[in-house]
């Protein structure tokens, strides 16, 4: 009977979950203007603001990403910095199935944590140190370095 329980908690959290990451997802496409300077910038380096503008939607305003994207580099990570991961993506299911992911989500304050990381990504540091919410957020980005590497050396492999 205990295991009964534990899988229909289990199956709360990872609906909850489910319905977290949707909201973030919906919340992290919406539009925010790039700031003026990170503009500047790039039409100092010859490119042209139309252009410009459309690279830093693309990219989320990562000025450096739109650097890469105005050059002619549109490769999967930059793609994945303006849709996030896909829904079947390995990356994104493996990050699901850690058990401080699962556990994390359902919790208020990392919930906001995660909102406020996608609205400025410096926020990063602020709630890495955040003893409530640091070892899930290591957690992720971990894992989901773990499976970058993983991923680009079956590329590698392929290839040869």
């Amino acid at each position: 009977m205990e295991i009964v329980n534990y899988l229909r908690n289990l199956r709360k959290i990872v609906n909850k979950t489910e319905i977290l990451l949707e909201i973030v997802r919906i919340y992290s496409q919406r539009y925010i203007p790039p700031q003026p300077e990170t503009i500047q910038s790039l039409v100092e380096m010859g490119f042209d603001e139309e252009n410009i503008l459309s690279a830093l939607k693309a990219t989320r305003n990562n000025k450096a990403a739109a650097a890469e994207w105005l050059c002619g580099n549109r490769s999967g990570s930059l793609v994945e910095l303006r849709e996030g991961l896909s829904q079947d993506s390995p990356i994104l299911q493996s990050i699901l199935e850690l058990p401080q992911v699962q556990i994390g989500l359902s919790n208020t304050k990392m919930f906001l944590a995660f909102l406020s990381i996608l609205e400025n990504e410096n926020t990063l540091r602020i709630w890495g140190g955040d003893s409530d919410t640091t070892s899930v957020i290591t957690h992720i980005l971990q894992k989901y370095h773990e499976e970058k590497h993983v991923i680009g050396i079956n590329q590698f492999h392929s290839l040869h």
